[in-house]
């Protein structure tokens, strides 16, 4: 049952969200195309094609979130809910689903950006300025350029992944009042992101109570130290994995607990 959960969830998300992936790639191949010829006037159209491309990558971040929190609250709290609710499935694979995808929307909608950046600004000059560039850096952080590529990348999707699970939190906490739902929604959110941040601070500092390296970020007024940089970034992101299954099981076993339908 999870699985036709999943593939009426992932749908019903890419059906709006699909628009903004073409858009993306449709001008992302027009700039490319365009940067090509030798013209003046194509160049400025070129430059055009260019900002909107970069207008929908970021537009597919905007969306995949928006997407993401109306399919859960429509779904669990307004008029399909008193369909959804009647499924043969337990609340946990329900909101299990929404987890996964969110999850697997995120890493296309990343994937998607990827691949649109590159086609967009794909030439000998640029690779060698990027490979140049991640190897000064991979050196400056005694990395290899594809651990420093993945260390980015996975920053990247789990800071994404993570706002959008809080959302769900904060409606399912929003949902369960009688009025301003979603007032309360967006303040729980809030408040949940904010606390998060506060408790990641906390974290850094219990560590750096028995890592002298990480205490520099607290102690220190010089420059920062790489090797702090490197050991704060990967407290962050174990941090940021952890959280994000915490507040998945939370947010279910709410969930659970039963829902307010308007």
């Amino acid at each position: 049952m999870l699985k036709n959960l999943l593939k009426y969830d992932l749908k019903w998300v890419y059906k709006g969200l699909g628009i903004f992936y073409l858009l993306s790639f449709i001008f992302a191949i027009l700039t490319r195309a365009l940067s090509l010829v030798d013209s003046t006037i194509i160049i400025i159209i070129g430059k055009i094609c260019a900002g909107i491309t970069i207008s929908m990558l970021i537009n597919i971040l905007i969306n995949n979130s928006m997407r993401n929190w109306a399919r859960f609250i429509t779904n669990f709290y307004k008029d399909e809910a008193y369909l959804t609710h009647t499924l043969p499935v337990t609340k946990k694979k329900l909101y299990l689903s929404k987890v996964l995808t969110a999850t697997i929307t995120t890493l296309s909608s990343i994937l998607v950006i990827t691949i649109c950046l590159f086609i967009t600004y794909y030439s000998k000059d640029n690779v060698e300025l990027l490979k140049s560039t991640l190897d000064l850096a991979a050196s400056t952080y005694n990395s290899s350029v594809v651990n420093l590529v993945f260390i980015m990348l996975i920053t990247f999707f789990i800071q994404f992944l993570y706002i959008i699970l809080i959302g769900f939190s904060g409606a399912v906490l929003g949902y369960n009042k009688n009025n301003l739902k979603i007032v309360r929604t967006i303040i729980y959110s809030f408040c949940l992101y904010i606390l998060t941040a506060l408790l990641l601070l906390l974290v850094i500092y219990v560590i750096g109570s028995i890592n002298p390296v990480v205490m520099n970020i607290f102690k220190s007024s010089d420059l920062i130290s790489i090797d702090c940089i490197k050991q704060t970034l990967y407290v962050a992101i174990t941090f940021y994995i952890i959280m994000s299954l915490v507040i998945s099981y939370v947010g279910s076993l709410i969930f659970q607990k039963g829902v307010n339908i308007d």
